[in-house]
């Protein structure tokens, strides 16, 4: 079993959704992460999504738990109060 990275750990996981969306989905959006996580093929196959086939079975295979719209915005949530009371401020 592959192991995680050990960087962006606890609130700072939302950073990984962030990054494939930027860098492999080409938006700037989380709204549609997770649809493209959903390991659904009619969206896995879809040719806008070639390019980031593999980025997002990686993702998958990670088991990050931001499956729906509510546990993104949760994890979001936690990101930002978590950097608001550590006093610290970092891009995702």
């Amino acid at each position: 079993m592959r192991t995680k990275p050990n960087f962006w750990k606890g609130a700072d996981r939302i950073c990984w959704y962030c990054v494939l969306m930027k860098e492999f989905i080409n938006t700037d959006s989380l709204e549609y992460a997770p649809l493209v996580m959903s390991g659904m093929a009619s969206i896995l196959n879809a040719p806008a999504l070639e390019p980031a086939r593999q980025a997002l079975f990686n993702m998958r295979q990670m088991s990050l738990t931001f499956v729906t719209q509510q546990s993104v915005k949760h994890a979001i949530a936690l990101y930002n109060n978590h950097h608001y009371c550590n006093h610290t401020i970092t891009d995702c």
